[in-house]
């Protein structure tokens, strides 16, 4: 997706892996049949954030147009909605 850089991205298995085992942590939307926003994380109970919350990752053509923003909020309001507690 070009949105973290090379020594942070995640493998194309790696996100197999995450997609296949955790998929109610990954929030995606497409344009022409492709991902080009993308939201995952995972629950942590600690009161700060850690590299647990890995996204939102936006392909550069497609910053900047508030998907990411709508992507977000549909995240959190995943999690309002489920035994975890948001901090």
């Amino acid at each position: 997706m070009l949105s973290f850089p090379p020594e942070k991205a995640a493998s194309l298995e790696a996100f197999e892996y995450r997609l296949r085992e955790f998929p109610q942590w990954f929030f995606k939307a497409e344009a022409d049949g492709r991902a080009m926003w993308l939201i995952n994380g995972s629950c942590s109970h600690k009161p700060y954030i850690t590299d647990d919350l890995y996204g939102p990752a936006v392909h550069p053509e497609y910053r900047h147009t508030g998907v990411a923003h709508r992507l977000m909020e549909a995240y959190i309001s995943h999690l309002q909605g489920s035994a975890y507690r948001l901090l």
